[in-house]
């Protein structure tokens, strides 16, 4: 995003900025096993890579700043911020 600019009518000139993406999984969920199994792909090293390939290069290791809500089988995928 670093690449992509634009030049506004007063000429200046903006730079484009990263994404930031969350993840959550609804307590609600449908199929938390599958929810489960789709995060923990997405923050593996598979993963990251997809996001990488597509253009979205992740945050590494993966943050998160609320560790009261991480759950247990998350922890040794993410990094706790803060």
């Amino acid at each position: 995003y670093a690449q992509a600019s634009i030049t506004l009518a007063d000429g200046k000139t903006q730079k484009g900025k990263f994404i930031v993406y969350g993840v959550t999984i609804p307590k609600n969920s449908e199929n938390p096993e599958v929810a489960m199994a789709f995060v923990k792909m997405l923050l593996s090293e598979k993963g990251q890579k997809i996001m990488d390939d597509s253009g979205q290069p992740p945050y590494d290791p993966p943050l998160t700043k609320d560790a009261d809500t991480l759950p247990l089988e998350l922890e040794d995928l993410v990094e706790i911020e803060g």
